[in-house]
């Protein structure tokens, strides 16, 4: 997916629908990569 597909409500109502999504973050993305590693580190 690309920057078009990368929206809140599309993640929201795919994971409403109980499936899962997986999207690549790039390295030049530091808030987005700094979010992502504390989720992992509290268990979310």
């Amino acid at each position: 997916m690309d920057a078009l597909y990368a929206e809140r409500n599309l993640f929201q109502a795919i994971a409403g629908h109980g499936r899962d999504y997986l999207v690549r973050i790039r390295g030049n993305q530091s808030e987005a990569m700094a979010a992502l590693a504390d989720g992992f580190a509290a268990g979310d």
